[in-house]
């Protein structure tokens, strides 16, 4: 019984964002599914050789609150639509040895132009870091709105 209410629980304990961009989906999918590309919103660094379904890595983050490598392993992968990760709640530890979120990336075309993206993260053991990543997304988010409008 206790562990039905913990699971019930992380599924109450979520994050979800809806952000509309002008760039088409092309460049959106670039900048979340392209190493690379993440680094200029996202992270400081990203350690993993390419994104693809089962590739683990590192997410870095040079800041003192934040500061370590993060581990993530891509979980899903789909082509200009879908991108979902499973990242660590600390750093400096692999994904057996933390709780785990799970990030989920989907986009779609925007009538008339530009790109929808629906941001879900879910599976928080507790309040305190649902807040912390909730306020955190905004943040990210709002970084990704600005690389994407200074890329031509």
């Amino acid at each position: 019984m206790a562990a039905e209410k913990a699971a019930t629980m992380q599924e109450v304990l979520l994050v979800e964002k809806r952000v509309e961009f002008d760039a088409d989906i092309d460049r959106v999918w670039d900048a979340i599914a392209n190493p690379e590309s993440i680094v200029k919103w996202f992270p400081d660094e990203v350690n993993v050789d390419e994104f693809a379904v089962g590739q683990r890595g590192t997410l870095v983050w040079n800041t003192t609150e934040c500061a370590g490598p993060y581990e993530f392993e891509i979980v899903e992968l789909v082509e200009r639509e879908r991108v979902v990760w499973r990242w660590g709640r600390d750093a400096n530890k692999t994904l057996e040895d933390t709780p785990t979120t799970v990030a989920e990336f989907n986009l779609r075309e925007r009538e008339g132009g530009g790109t929808v993206l629906h941001l879900r993260e879910s599976g928080f053991v507790s309040e305190e870091d649902r807040q912390g990543n909730d306020g955190g997304w905004d943040n990210e988010l709002a970084e990704l709105a600005e690389y994407l409008r200074t890329q031509s």
